[in-house]
C-alpha cells in the first residue's frame, strides 16, 4: 500500500488528542506547544487541492488591486495630519542623504543591479547568464533598454556581450507588463506571484539595493539579519508584555500608487514608476491595469515595504514622545541599549503603548492589519518565524510537502526535534512517516533531507583507519550548464539550448556565477543519489540552531519512538 498523507494527519490528531483547545494565558508552555501544533501543523499541507484554489488567489489579487485604485488618503484630525507629515519627513530623510537624493542616474542604479533567482518574462532560464546573455530581453518600455544600453556602453565586455546577444535574439521585446502565476499554498487557495521582465527586474533589484543601504544607515535595519532582531523582541514581548507584534494582510499588494503620491518625494516616486510593471497579464490572457505600485516578484517590493513601515513606526514614536532605540546607543556603563522596535517587510514590532496608534496609521494608509496574527496583550507573540509564548518559542512544524521520500525525511527530522524540545511524543505520526521511507540513518550534522537523524547508539556505520564514522546519505545531484570551448551543454529538463556568448561568459565569471566551467542552475525538483560520507563526530553539532534547547536523552527517546512504534 502506498503512502497517504491523510494517515499523517490522523496520526498527529491522535498523538495530540489531549491538547485540545486554544492558547489560553493559563496554559503551561508544554500545553501551549501541543495545542499550537495540533491547530497548525497540517494547515499548509495540500492533500486535496480545491479545484478553484487558483481562482480564489486570483480573486484576492484583483480585489487588492481594486482597493488600491479606490484608495484616497482621508485625514480626519490634526493628529492624523501631524502623523502623515512626520511619515513624509522620515521618508524624505531616508531618500535624501545630506540634502541630496541617494540616486539620480541609471549608472548609479546599475551598481546595485542583479537579476534574482526566479523566472523572467521571455527568458530561456533562471540563471544570470541565460537571462541577460542567452535569451530575448524583455522590458516594459524602450526607456529601460536605452538606459541599459547607455549604462553598459562604458563596460566594454558587457556591451560586447549585448551586441552578441542582439545578433542572436534580436532587439528587445517591449511587453505591457508582468505575468501572474500561482504556487500552491493550502488546500483552499494558491499564492500569487508576478513574473517580471528581465530588464525591469535588473533595475528593480538595483533600486532595492539602494533602499536597503539607506535602511541600514538611517534605521540600522539590515534586511539580511533583521528577522533575528524581530524574533528576540517577540520573545521579550511575550514574556513581559512590553512589545506588540503586527502583521498585515496582503501588504505587498496593497501599497497603492495614490498613497505614494502623498508621502514619497517626487523623484523617488518617479524611479518606482519607471521600473514597475504598469499592467499584469492574467492566466486568461487579459491585461489588468495595476494600481498597486508592485507585487510579490518585484525586486524592490520588500525593501520598499520595510522603508514605509519603518517610517510609520518612527513617526508614531515621535508623536508619542517615545525615544527610538536602534541598538547603536550605549548606556553610561557602555552596554548596548536594546532596540525597542523592528520592521522586516510587513512584520512590525513596536512598544505596546504605540500599538493602537500604529494600527490607526496603517489603516489610514490603506493597509489591513491581520487580527489573527497581531498581538498586543497576553503571553503570545508571532514574528519572523517565532511563535513566542511566555518567552519560549513554541513554533509548530508546518508540514507543507510530503510527496517525495526526501520531503518525508525533512518532516521526520523536524518532528523529532519538536517532540524532543517540548517533551511531547508523536509515536503514531512518526511511525507512519518512518515506514514510508528507506531506512537511511545519518548524523545530526547532515541536512534534513539526507536521511533520518539518529544518535550514535542507533546508527549504521563503519569506522575507517582514522577512527571516523562512514555512512551513506542522500545527496542532491547538482544541475548546471557546462561551458566548453565553443558551446554550452544543457542538462535534461533545464530549458532551451543556450547560445555561446564569450563576453557574456566573461561577465558571468567576474560576477562569480561561473566556476570551474560550470554555471549552477536552480533546482525546481531536486534529484538525489546515495553517497558514502564521513564524519569525525556523530554528536549534535555545537551552535546548530536546529538543535537549540534539545536534551540529548529526550532526542534519543523521540527518535527511538519513531523507529520502533
Amino acid at each position: 500500500m502506498g503512502f497517504n498523507p491523510r494517515d499523517v494527519v490522523s496520526g498527529l490528531q491522535e498523538d495530540l488528542s489531549e491538547y485540545r483547545g486554544s492558547l489560553d494565558p493559563w496554559c503551561s508552555v508544554r500545553q501551549a506547544a501541543g495545542r499550537h501544533m495540533r491547530m497548525n501543523c497540517t494547515k499548509k499541507l495540500v492533500t486535496e487541492r480545491a479545484h478553484d484554489a487558483s481562482l480564489v488567489a486570483l480573486t484576492k489579487f484583483v480585489t487588492s488591486n481594486t482597493m488600491c485604485e479606490r484608495y484616497k488618503l482621508k485625514v480626519e484630525s490634526s493628529w492624523d495630519d501631524e502623523l502623515v507629515g512626520l511619515v513624509k519627513d522620515e521618508i524624505y530623510k531616508c531618500w535624501n542623504k545630506e540634502g541630496f537624493p541617494v540616486l539620480s542616474t541609471y549608472d548609479e542604479l546599475f551598481a546595485e543591479c542583479d537579476v534574482g533567482p526566479g523566472s523572467s518574462v521571455g527568458a530561456n532560464g533562471a540563471d544570470f547568464y541565460t537571462k541577460l546573455f542567452s535569451s530575448p530581453l524583455c522590458a516594459t518600455s524602450t526607456l529601460l533598454y536605452r538606459a541599459y544600453s547607455s549604462t553598459i556602453r562604458y563596460r566594454p565586455r558587457w556591451f560586447s556581450s549585448e551586441l552578441h546577444r542582439s545578433d542572436t535574439y534580436g532587439p528587445p521585446t517591449i511587453v505591457e507588463g508582468n505575468r501572474l502565476s500561482f504556487v500552491r499554498k493550502s488546500n483552499e487557495t494558491d499564492r500569487t506571484i508576478c513574473i517580471e521582465p528581465a530588464l525591469n527586474m535588473l533595475f528593480q533589484l538595483g533600486l532595492g539595493g539602494h533602499i536597503r543601504k539607506r535602511l541600514l544607515e538611517v534605521y540600522h535595519i539590515d534586511i539580511s539579519n533583521q528577522q533575528y532582531v524581530n524574533r528576540r523582541l517577540a520573545l521579550l514581548g511575550s514574556r513581559h508584555d512590553s512589545f506588540a507584534t503586527i502583521d498585515l494582510t496582503s501588504a505587498s499588494d496593497t501599497i497603492s500608487i495614490s498613497l505614494l503620491r502623498e508621502i514619497l518625494p517626487r523623484d523617488f516616486l518617479s524611479w518606482l514608476l519607471q521600473l514597475r510593471s504598469p499592467s499584469c497579464k492574467l492566466p486568461s490572457g487579459d491585461l489588468l491595469e495595476l494600481h498597486m505600485i508592485s507585487s510579490m516578484g518585484n525586486g524592490f517590493t520588500f525593501p520598499l515595504q520595510t522603508l514605509i513601515f519603518s517610517a510609520c513606526v518612527a513617526a508614531v514614536y515621535r508623536q508619542l514622545g517615545i525615544t527610538r532605540s536602534d541598538g547603536r546607543k550605549r548606556d553610561h556603563f557602555g552596554r548596548s541599549v536594546e532596540r525597542n522596535w523592528g520592521v522586516f517587510g510587513d512584520d512590525i514590532i513596536v512598544e505596546a503603548k504605540a500599538y493602537n496608534r500604529i494600527i490607526h496609521l496603517l489603516r489610514l494608509f490603506g493597509f489591513t492589519p491581520n487580527a489573527a496574527k497581531s498581538f498586543c496583550e497576553g503571553p503570545f507573540r508571532e514574528s519572523c518565524g517565532v511563535d513566542a509564548f511566555k518567552g519560549i518559542d513554541i513554533r509548530p512544524v508546518f508540514l507543507s510537502k510530503l510527496d517525495r521520500p526526501h520531503d518525508r525525511y525533512i518532516a521526520i527530522n523536524t518532528l523529532i526535534r519538536w517532540s524532543s524540545k517540548h517533551g511531547i511524543p508523536l509515536p503514531l505520526t512518526l511511525s507512519v512517516l518512518v515506514k514510508s521511507v528507506p531506512g537511511v540513518f545519518v548524523p545530526p550534522c547532515e541536512s534534513d533531507d539526507a536521511g533520518i537523524h539518529v544518535p550514535l547508539s542507533l546508527a549504521k556505520y563503519t569506522r575507517d583507519k582514522n577512527g571516523s564514522y562512514r555512512y551513506r546519505a542522500w545527496v542532491v545531484r547538482p544541475k548546471f550548464l557546462t561551458v566548453y570551448d565553443d558551446r554550452i551543454w544543457v542538462p535534461r529538463n533545464a530549458g532551451r539550448k543556450r547560445a555561446y556568448n564569450p563576453d557574456g561568459l566573461y561577465v558571468t565569471f567576474l560576477r562569480g556565477s561561473l566556476r570551474e566551467s560550470r554555471i549552477g542552475l536552480r533546482h525546481e525538483v531536486p534529484n538525489y543519489y546515495s553517497k558514502s560520507r564521513v564524519t569525525p563526530n556523530w554528536e549534535i553539532p555545537n551552535g546548530d540552531p536546529r538543535f537549540e534547547g534539545l536534551v540529548g536523552q529526550r532526542w534519543s527517546t523521540a527518535v527511538l519512538l519513531g523507529l520502533t512504534t
